[in-house]
């Protein structure tokens, strides 16, 4: 990385485990499922990361110990500076504002339901950005625009 390329996100030895019963009701027998171990990265402001791997290789639970959103057993992870472990979810959220993930599922994380305008306003609506309707529906055009998209599929 560049020196001085303002860190946003460092990551450096995540370990992330669960434990799964096995064995039967009267004799149960738990075992630990490594799902991270060991993983790090350094991400620049303005720079996008995806991760690459095979179904089960631990791109979404990695995902998720980044954003906090499962706990990791072992490893530090700072964004902007700061370490994040022991946060609490109060003090977390301003954090997250600040942090997307998305899942390859579309299926799963796209409502069906919901035109693509709304989907985009809804961000805004859960980090109160835009005081009004129509201060959103402006961003939501905008960044459709931005996009390559034409801003009257509203």
């Amino acid at each position: 990385l560049p020196e001085g390329c303002g860190t946003i996100l460092e990551a450096s030895g995540v370990h992330v485990s669960f434990m799964l019963r096995h064995g039967t009701f009267l004799k149960p027998d738990w075992r630990e499922l490594v799902a991270v171990d060991d993983l790090g990265l350094k991400l620049c402001r303005h720079e996008t990361l995806g991760l690459v791997g095979e179904s089960g290789s631990g791109k979404t639970t990695f995902g998720q110990a980044l954003l906090r959103l499962i706990d990791a057993k072992r490893g530090e992870i700072h964004f902007d500076g700061k370490p994040i472990h022991g946060l609490s979810r109060a003090e977390m959220r301003p954090l997250r504002s600040r942090m997307q993930i998305v899942f390859q599922d579309p299926f799963s994380s796209l409502n069906p339901r919901m035109t693509i305008g709304q989907i985009i306003e809804e961000g805004l609506i859960v980090n109160s950005i835009g005081a009004t309707r129509r201060e959103r529906v402006e961003r939501v055009r905008d960044a459709l625009v931005s996009a390559g998209m034409p801003g009257d599929i509203l």
